[in-house]
């Protein structure tokens, strides 16, 4: 269920990364639209965490078999709602963070060169 997670952080690392060593440098329209729509799906995760307890509620389904899928679907609730949606959230915001700065060292790169250009 975590799967997602690694994904958003290994992305994040990855742009910090490539970000510090001058390898990367976003446009600031490309960094403003991927912002954009990883708000929505933050907005769609919070959605998804209310949801979810709907599905952490006990509901008994009878016995057996029923009972344990019972139980399943209330600890999936659980952890949608404790564990997973907030990781989640916090990696996509360390990965707008790491888009944010590769945006402000673009910025850099083209002032830099605005002046260079400027003084022939």
């Amino acid at each position: 269920m975590t799967g997602g997670v690694s994904t958003f952080a290994v992305a994040a690392k990855s742009v910090a990364a490539a970000a510090e060593a001058g390898a990367l440098q976003h446009d600031p329209q490309a960094v403003d639209t991927a912002i954009r729509k990883l708000d929505e799906f933050q907005r769609t995760l919070e959605r998804i965490k209310r949801r979810s307890s709907l599905l952490a509620t006990r509901t008994p389904l009878g016995g057996g078999y029923a009972d344990r899928v019972g139980q399943i679907n209330q600890e999936i609730g659980r952890l949608a709602q404790s564990t997973v949606v907030p990781d989640l959230v916090k990696a996509i915001d360390e990965l707008k963070a790491e888009l944010d700065k590769s945006r402000k060292s673009y910025r850099n790169v083209e002032e830099s060169t605005s002046g260079t250009m400027n003084k022939l």
